[in-house]
């Protein structure tokens, strides 16, 4: 389940956690008429999934910064942001899409990317301006000796 908030500066970062804000987009490209998308994104890790609001006739979103929370899963290392074109009366129009590998090491990354196709056969144009914060989960031979070392210090110290 993802959870959403629009706490933009201070970010409880518990371990096994990905953290997901989407600020802004520029130069996205305008559709066959020439005008202006109606663009939100999907933000997806693994099985779990967030969404912007979509912002009406413009180039150059500018959105709520919520942050997308996402459960840390194992088996899957990038988060992936897409861009959408809203469209009332057919299939909403791919923009194109970003991703961050997330790797071995904890981060807190904010950063401008050019997106890209990605398998899609259309031509993508823009930015994106999002922030990823991950924590690393702690391997379970840590956290086994730190209930260890804890069982002792209760022994000796009554439970702390």
């Amino acid at each position: 389940q993802t959870k959403r908030s629009t706490a933009q500066n201070h970010i409880h970062m518990a371990t096994n956690e990905v953290h997901v804000m989407v600020f802004e987009a520029k130069k996205l490209r305008k559709n066959l008429l020439g005008k202006s998308p109606d663009p939100y994104c999907r933000i997806i890790y693994g099985r779990q999934r967030g969404k912007t609001k979509v912002k009406k006739r413009t180039s150059n979103p500018v959105w709520d910064s919520a942050v997308y929370s996402f459960d840390y899963e194992a088996d899957t290392d990038f988060v992936k942001i897409e861009v959408w074109d809203k469209d009332l009366i057919s299939k909403d129009d791919f923009l194109g899409e970003a991703r961050v590998e997330l790797g071995t090491e904890s981060f807190d990354k904010d950063m401008w990317i050019e997106l890209q196709s990605g398998g899609f056969a259309t031509k993508v144009k823009g930015e994106i301006h999002i922030r990823v914060l991950y924590r690393v989960p702690l391997p379970d031979s840590f956290k086994q000796y730190v209930q260890k070392v804890k069982g002792r210090k209760e022994k000796v110290y009554g439970n702390i």
